[in-house]
């Protein structure tokens, strides 16, 4: 299963903000929804605490890892 700092995305979102990718999807929803039109917009808003209940959507293992204890 992977695993995700989400701490340390939260503080690269306000820290490191060059060093994060934010998909196009992601950031029309912004956009959309919460009325972010940029990503620096969309970061501030992560590092605020925006982000309420977190939770991976698309969590499965990985299926295809030749060495299952990794």
């Amino acid at each position: 299963m992977p695993i995700y700092d989400l701490s340390e995305f939260i503080k690269c979102c306000d820290e490191s903000k060059h060093n994060v990718f934010i998909h196009q999807k992601a950031t029309d929803d912004a956009n959309l929804h919460f009325g972010l039109k940029t990503k620096n917009n969309l970061l501030d808003f992560i590092s605020n605490g925006g982000l309420e209940e977190i939770n991976f959507i698309n969590s499965q293992g990985w299926e295809n890892n030749p060495d299952k204890t990794t």
